[in-house]
């Protein structure tokens, strides 16, 4: 590894991109939800829908912020990109995707 690709990597670890006390409570919440097992989709009640779909949505942005979090610490030059979606009643639609930074 070349002495610039040294420093990049080190500079990449030093700072974690997730160490913000706001990530450990996306972490702690997610924790939270998955309390309580999964019943039956005949059983659900509406809690038990609005549990499953908070942790759902909160696993799916942990996994993609760890991923990011990884690249980063491996030096590649990344970023995370939120896709401005329509809104509509009823619906939610979200896309994070991890690119490539323009060099």
């Amino acid at each position: 590894m070349s002495a610039g690709g040294l420093v990049k990597r080190a500079a990449a670890v030093a700072c974690n991109v997730l160490g913000a006390p706001e990530f450990d409570t996306l972490r702690r919440l997610r924790r939270i939800f998955a309390r309580g097992g999964l019943p039956a989709a005949a059983e659900r009640s509406p809690e038990d829908d609005a549990r499953i779909a908070a942790f759902t949505t909160i696993a799916e942005l942990l996994r993609i912020l760890d991923d990011f979090r990884a690249r980063v610490a491996r030096g590649e030059a990344v970023r995370l990109v939120a896709a401005e979606q329509p809104s509509e009643r009823g619906r939610m639609r979200v896309e994070i995707t991890i690119e490539e930074r323009a060099a």
